[in-house]
């Protein structure tokens, strides 16, 4: 009787994965017109715009914007569709992508931990907001991550089950990914990984067609890292900045955006701790030179294994230098992707050797906290501060180095706490369960290694800002693996690990403020589009979005012949007739992004370029025609201090606010009063 009761089981699963994933369908695509183009949605839109006029996405001022080109040409073709508005056209397209991540993500979970991880797994894809979100968002961030998953399919095929003539499909996909998404690269780094793990050691390929296979890998990487460095905003076009200004602006978005010192596209560590070292008392460097001793002799000691296999000899030499170097992140993820990718074993590893190369470590690391925690010189440097804890200083200078928290998880915490904090408990969990019973699947380290290695070059790559975004690709392979750890700890009840298993999940859900079925009930209301009574960090997640449509309406309607339009919210321009000037002050980092013609023009709408706060306020003060003042309202987070002074100054003028109270319009007619000389 048993049979039956399990077939019940399963059949119940695929009904409720069923409405799932009509629930799922429903929400992505409800209402996808209510919503005006907005934020970031503008550049994709007004970009196959030129597409649509020039057949090719060409500035006004020259040059190209070719973020995501494959996904705006396919956009361009989804404008013909009759009796669609351009933003249901676009964003259905962009719903139908992220819709098409399912089958990879179902069978992807299926070879993990069987049928029902993969039901769940589609259940919490279908249902999740940000997923849903990401999917009515005109941006390049859905596709690709479907994309990504297709290519994980494919890669899981190729690694794991020594499908290798499938690696044709990995150059496709990556080389494609290219034109969706940049970090279409990191797919680029990963079809390099069949050759470099010993899952593929059974491997019946010939020498000559590994070394083609691999040297084609190479090409593809150097013509995506060509892509990428190539300055297509600025190619055949004018120089964007003014002479005079040039030096100027660049210095001083250096010195805004504060980068860590790097190394074309990488970010070095600025925690290093040694030149403090040289500069303290003899002692510590005595201590120093001790420890470089040690490093020697525990390297001679493990010889036999170190000078055995290239992969054994990378993580105890790099383990070693790294600890000189106080860099234990480094460590712990360099020995975790050498350990996922089936390069190093721990059973290789004799009880001696384990032993030694701990106690190293263990003594390095003690001698560098007592140096923290026994000094000062190094506190002011690397933190501006004297005062604090010292020993989690201490703690940051070990592990700071590559920035996985701040640039990912803090960002996912910040959206949504509940979900990120259930999910690296449950993958942690499982992780550990797997080690206690020593019975992690190749399945799983395939996944594990993955994760490590995207997580670490996207923190060593440098950045401007962060924003959870950037990593939202990822977020199916961690649903997976806090699936699994979820399963894990189930499978410890073995006669109800089922039903085990479904509280959990059904706890997840619950719990998780990333299934939200009001949300979902009132996706196309204007609460819901613009993010009213959501909290900064939760609106930032799911991107924020202002009502520029209701504003640039009401100036189209309202406008005489001779007024002139001034916006300081670039997308506004999607809806204008006419746009006379943009505003965006010099010392922002958009500046350098938004300037053209040598300044005189702004490059997405083609505006005259105001970008000094006196001349703004000289512009209108001195007004010979009505001009019509579109900027963000004083209350909204994405107001800057000269458009709060605007609204104040100009309270008295105001002729509209959007549907959202986050744009505000104003007529300001024209100055008659004589000027004083």
């Amino acid at each position: 009787m048993a049979y039956p009761s399990r077939q019940n089981k399963i059949y119940t699963a695929y009904v409720l994965t069923f409405l799932a994933v009509i629930i799922g369908i429903y929400a992505r695509f409800k209402g996808l017109g209510a919503a005006p183009i907005t934020g970031d949605e503008y550049h994709t839109a007004q970009s196959v715009r030129n597409i649509l006029q020039h057949g090719i996405p060409e500035f006004e001022c020259g040059g190209y914007y070719l973020r995501g080109v494959l996904l705006q040409y396919i956009l361009a073709a989804s404008s013909f569709i009759p009796y669609m508005t351009e933003e249901t056209a676009y964003r259905s397209v962009i719903s139908i992508f992220n819709l098409a991540a399912i089958p990879p993500l179902f069978f992807l979970a299926k070879r993990t931990g069987g049928t029902v991880l993969g039901l769940a797994a589609i259940i919490f894809f279908s249902l999740s907001i940000w997923e849903i979100e990401n999917a009515r968002y005109i941006r390049m961030y859905a596709p690709f991550q479907t994309f990504f998953l297709w290519y994980l399919y494919v890669l899981y095929r190729v690694v794991i089950e020594q499908h290798e003539r499938l690696y044709i499909y990995l150059w496709g996909l990556s080389l494609s990914s290219i034109l969706i998404y940049e970090t279409g690269i990191f797919l680029c780094v990963l079809n390099f990984i069949p050759y470099l793990s010993n899952s593929n050691s059974n491997s019946t390929s010939t020498t000559q067609y590994k070394i083609k296979s691999v040297c084609i890998s190479f090409v593809i990487l150097g013509i995506a890292i060509l892509f990428i460095l190539t300055k297509w905003r600025t190619i055949s076009a004018q120089p964007p900045l003014s002479s005079d200004i040039n030096l100027f602006i660049q210095s001083l978005a250096l010195n805004t955006i504060s980068l860590p010192q790097s190394i074309g596209p990488l970010i070095l560590p600025k925690n290093i701790l040694f030149p403090f070292i040289i500069n303290s008392s003899g002692y510590w460097l005595f201590g120093f030179i001790c420890l470089l001793a040690l490093s020697i002799a525990t390297l001679w000691k493990v010889r036999h294994l170190a000078f055995s296999h290239l992969y054994y000899f990378i993580a105890i030499s790099s383990s070693l230098l790294l600890s000189l170097l106080n860099q234990y992140s480094l460590i712990i993820l360099t020995l975790l992707t050498l350990w996922s990718t089936n390069l190093i074993r721990i059973k290789d590893c004799d009880h001696q050797t384990r032993l030694i190369f701990i106690t190293y470590i263990s003594i390095s690391f003690i001698f560098w906290v007592c140096f923290c925690l026994m000094t000062t010189e190094w506190h002011t440097t690397l933190f501006q501060s004297d005062s604090g804890n010292h020993l989690f200083k201490a703690m940051v200078s070990m592990f700071k180095y590559p920035n996985i928290y701040t640039k990912v998880l803090l960002q996912w915490l910040y959206g949504q706490p509940i979900t990120t904090t259930i999910f690296l408990s449950a993958i942690c969990i499982g992780f550990l369960i797997a080690l206690i019973k020593r019975n992690i699947s190749p399945q799983e380290k395939f996944f594990y290694s993955i994760v490590i290695l995207l997580l670490t070059l996207t923190a060593l790559l440098k950045q401007p800002y962060f924003a959870s975004r950037y990593t939202f690709f990822i977020y199916p392979v961690i649903l997976l693996l806090a699936l699994r750890g979820l399963q894990r700890s189930a499978s410890l009840f073995k006669k109800m690990r089922y039903m085990i298993f479904t509280c959990l999940f059904s706890i997840t859900l619950y719990f998780s403020e990333d299934i939200d079925i009001n949300h979902i009930q009132t996706i196309d209301t204007i609460q819901t589009i613009f993010r009213l009574g959501y909290s900064p960090a939760r609106s930032k997640h799911l991107w924020d979005r202002l009502d520029i449509s209701s504003p640039s309406e009401f100036v189209n309607e309202n406008i005489k012949k001779d007024d002139i339009v001034l916006s300081t919210v670039r997308p506004t321009h999607y809806y204008l007739n006419q746009l006379n000037f943009y505003y965006k002050n010099k010392h922002n980092i958009e500046f350098l992004v938004s300037s053209a013609c040598e300044s005189r023009k702004e490059i997405w709408t083609g505006a005259d370029f105001i970008y000094t706060e006196d001349e703004l306020l000289s512009l209108l003060s001195r007004r010979k025609q009505n001009i019509w003042l579109i900027t963000h309202n004083q209350n909204t987070r994405l107001s800057s201090a000269i458009e709060k002074k605007l609204n104040l100054d100009y309270k008295d003028d105001l002729a509209f606010k959007s549907r959202d109270n986050k744009i505000s319009v104003f007529l300001l007619k024209a100055n008659t009063t004589p000027e004083i000389p």
